[in-house]
Formats: C-alpha cells, sequence, structure tokens
C-alpha cells in the first residue's frame, strides 16, 4: 500500500508499506480522501513532543474509503 508519512516537520512522503492484516474485530479501509483538521496541526508543526516518522496513518481520523477486508461490525 502506498502511505503518505509525516517524515518532519512540515515534509511528507509517499512510501509503499506492506498491506496490514485486520485483527479479530477490525476491518481494513482503501483511504479514499481524508479530511485535515485542527489537531494535525502540531504534528505538522513539529512540536517537540512528537517523534518522526511517524506512523502511517498518524495524524489522521477522518479518512473514508471502501471497506477492504475485516469482519467488523457497525460503523464508525
Amino acid at each position: 500500500m502506498t502511505a503518505a508519512v509525516i517524515t518532519a516537520p512540515g515534509r511528507v512522503c509517499l512510501t509503499r508499506l506492506a498491506r496490514p492484516e485486520p485483527g479479530a474485530g477490525e476491518v481494513l479501509i482503501r483511504i479514499e480522501g481524508s479530511g485535515v483538521c485542527g489537531s494535525n496541526a502540531a504534528v505538522w508543526e513539529g512540536r517537540n513532543w512528537f517523534e518522526y516518522p511517524q506512523p502511517a496513518g498518524v495524524p489522521g481520523h477522518e479518512g473514508l474509503g471502501p471497506r477492504r477486508g475485516g469482519r467488523g461490525g457497525g460503523v464508525g
């Protein structure tokens, strides 16, 4: 999969990563869009309590897309 990874304050690199396998009660979503909100600014600005590179998916909590694997119930 391709992930946008924040590698340093103000720097994003597209990186190829292994596709994760969803665990019990989890689903895998193919992200087709994502919002950016104010809580993401601290990571982007390089506040001193973050380490870089950030793991894939951090920050990020406003993604959308179709389910691609796993078994989970509900929407959230």
